[in-house]
């Protein structure tokens, strides 16, 4: 197991009985960071469920007091629950974030009892969720007994492209196979395949983090599961029925490229793959600036070495924050002039 990160507060806020008893119980994981209004409409939401979790596990990335009392505030409006607010004084990433979450979760939790993860940019939306995703969870154990994992949405990898599949509208009812399921949509672990498994690789701090989860999970045995009918119904909210997602096109969007590329070679090269991670390598380095070329050659120069970039690293097995969209050279002066 990876160690935690060093100079990091935990505060127990133990305004519900010590967790015990043999029931199945849900833990969950909010992951949140800097966005104050976002992690109170969040917690908001949760305290407002049918269903709350027995235990929820804030985790604060570049922590601050005023996210500290506002999840003073809300504990009192959710008396049921065991609450534990990890403070990290640094941006652990995604990965980072939910796996010392995990981390914090094996400690308290049985194999039988579920981790919920959750971001605080990504709601419930009505106070009956989380009720359905656990009853599914629960159903879908009894049927399948190496259940390892159930969410809203999520993909199937194909081995032979190395690429993910997007589920036709018309395969969306009911339980759907998935290799593995979206975590800032509310996926559920089971307790004892993370304990079997390993929690989040940390080192990928973010992008591609669930993907690469899911099929370490695939790998050992156990099944994913998406509930099609919610499935579906996100789909019809979000206006994407029949649609494929379109890439946004900010200069946000570079960075963020730049960790999944990276990851993705990582992974492929750990799971015995790097026909694909050369694939992945081909298409950024090259592919893709040449195309880019005919349109914005300065915009294919800075996408041609940031390809480069996450190409070496990932091959290379240079991991974590390596690329701070904030200040490194490479991105800002690609915002300044493209």
């Amino acid at each position: 197991m990876t160690t935690r990160p060093s100079q990091c507060d935990v505060d127990s806020m133990t305004n519900a009985p010590v967790l015990s008893g043999s029931s199945v119980r849900v833990f969950g994981i909010l992951l949140t960071y800097q966005r104050q209004a976002l992690f109170t409409e969040m917690l908001r939401q949760i305290c407002a469920q049918q269903r709350v979790p027995d235990c929820l596990v804030v985790v604060d990335n570049e922590a601050s007091e005023e996210t500290a009392d506002i999840s003073r505030r809300f504990q009192e409006t959710c008396p049921e629950s065991h609450w534990v607010h990890l403070r990290s004084p640094k941006n652990l990433g995604s990965a980072g974030g939910w796996a010392w979450g995990m981390e914090t979760v094996l400690e308290l939790a049985n194999d039988r009892d579920w981790v919920l993860t959750l971001d605080d940019d990504n709601p419930p939306g009505h106070d009956g969720l989380f009720r359905q995703m656990f009853e599914f969870a629960e159903t879908q154990r009894e049927r399948e007994p190496e259940l390892g994992a159930v969410g809203i949405v999520g993909a199937r990898f194909n081995w032979r492209t190395g690429n993910l599949v997007r589920l036709p509208d018309e395969e969306l009812k009911g339980p759907v196979r998935v290799d593995y399921v979206g975590n800032g949509h509310m996926a559920m672990y089971s307790v004892g395949m993370i304990r079997d498994i390993g929690p989040f690789q940390r080192e990928l701090f973010f992008g591609h983090t669930e993907v690469e989860f899911g099929l370490r999970m695939r790998r050992a045995g156990y099944q994913a599961l998406a509930n099609g009918d919610l499935w579906k119904q996100r789909r019809v909210q979000r206006n994407k029925l029949g649609l494929q997602p379109k890439p946004r096109k900010t200069c946000e969007v570079h960075w963020r490229k730049y960790y999944v590329t990276r990851n993705y070679i990582r992974t492929m090269v750990s799971f015995g793959r790097p026909d694909l991670a050369l694939k992945r390598a081909f298409l950024q380095v090259v592919a893709k600036p040449l195309v880019t070329m005919l349109v914005s050659p300065r915009r294919a120069y800075y996408g041609w070495r940031l390809g480069c970039r996450a190409a070496w690293d990932g091959f290379r097995g240079n991991m974590g924050a390596t690329l701070d969209p904030q200040t490194d050279a490479l991105l800002v002066k690609w915002n300044q002039h493209v």
